[in-house]
């Protein structure tokens, strides 16, 4: 009798402990980070540098005639920061101020120009400024670009007792709300995720600091989401694809303790880094593509505004309706798979309470 309980115990326990990172698939990722993969492999619309050369052409005469309208000294900005001459959007906004203080997009961009320029502690401060203004602006991305403005302040005065982005903004968390949590709660989590993914989209989506920073919080403990591992783990690579061409040893090592978690149906190293590679060189060819596209369309003295919303995003969005058709029919198909395991399970259940309630039985009549 005690055999056939302990062997019950553990068929069951088990299969419990088989689903902690069995259940990894993209429908998942999907669900949960809808972009997560894209934008770390540099899969999603952005513009070139034609783009961005062609938009100075059509704002600079605007400006240098005495235009004072705010839109077109941020478009200008940005185009210039975007080519990597952040000195002159810095210029440019602090011409702004001038005749319209006080916006929350001159702070924010303030920041993001002083950030990318290297001046961190300057930039800050316009950071914090933007945040006072508008603090939910860009779904709270602010917040998130001034917590790793900080944590990088941090380690590069190596005040910080851990490397780990996670842990930094645990104890910001803790600090803030007055607490001594082990863990950040789950709605916090995807504020931080989305703050992360939101940098990488209209940033640097290839910011080895911004790939350690959202590995870090998608590999947290208390966030048990089996593609949040997979994610992690793939952004770590990423990390390292970009800034040094190849895995190191130590961020393989890391990652291979993080896969053999899994049960069954194992995501192994050199199949996801095989994935990585695939998903990068498709972002490269998205771009080739998108930036031949603008050099034509400058050729063409299109605008090109009209003519990237009228190709790429009609192209995205009936792209996402036929993911959104084969999401579904996967769903349906694995729901009758969970239906089946469902049943098949509840079978053996009770084939086995059959069996323990015979033997007891027979032992009953045997005594």
């Amino acid at each position: 009798m005690r055999v056939i309980l302990t062997v019950f115990i553990l068929f069951f326990s088990n299969f419990i402990n088989a689903c902690l990172w069995d259940r990894d698939t993209y429908a998942m990722e999907k669900q949960k980070f809808p972009d997560a993969f894209e934008l770390m492999t540099g899969n999603f619309n952005r513009h070139s540098n034609s783009y961005y050369q062609w938009r100075i052409a059509k704002i600079q005469p605007q400006i240098d005639s005495g235009s004072k309208n705010p839109l077109l000294f941020d478009d200008l900005a940005v185009a210039y920061s975007k080519l990597g001459n952040d000195k002159k959007a810095i210029a440019l906004m602090k011409q702004k101020e001038k005749f319209a203080p006080n916006l929350y997009e001159t702070y924010a961009n303030l920041g993001t120009f002083y950030i990318h320029d290297g001046q961190f502690e300057e930039g800050l401060i316009y950071i914090n400024k933007a945040i006072k203004i508008n603090p939910d602006a860009h779904f709270g991305r602010e917040i998130y670009q001034k917590y790793l403005v900080e944590f990088i302040l941090l380690n590069k005065k190596k005040e910080s007792e851990s490397n780990n982005f996670y842990t930094f903004i645990l104890e910001k968390y803790n600090i803030k709300n007055n607490l001594k949590k082990d863990f950040l709660p789950e709605d916090e989590i995807k504020k931080a995720v989305k703050g992360i993914l939101g940098m990488m989209h209209f940033g640097n989506y290839n910011s080895p600091i911004l790939l350690n920073a959202l590995g870090d919080v998608l590999l947290n403990e208390s966030y048990d989401t089996p593609s949040a591992k997979r994610l992690a783990s793939m952004a770590y690579m990423a990390s390292d694809l970009y800034n040094i061409g190849s895995v190191s040893l130590k961020t393989k090592e890391n990652i291979q303790m993080f896969l053999s978690m899994q049960e069954r149906d194992k995501n192994t190293y050199e199949a996801l880094l095989k994935e990585v590679k695939k998903g990068i060189e498709i972002g490269k060819n998205r771009y080739i593509e998108i930036e031949k596209k603008e050099r034509n369309w400058v050729v063409k003295n299109k605008d090109l505004d009209v003519e990237f919303a009228q190709y790429f995003y009609t192209k995205t969005d009936s792209t996402n309706k036929n993911n959104i058709i084969q999401n579904n029919q996967n769903r349906i198909t694995k729901n009758k798979d969970k239906k089946s395991n469902k049943l098949l399970i509840g079978l053996i259940i009770t084939l086995i309470i059959a069996g323990i309630i015979v033997i007891i039985k027979l032992r009953k009549k045997n005594f």
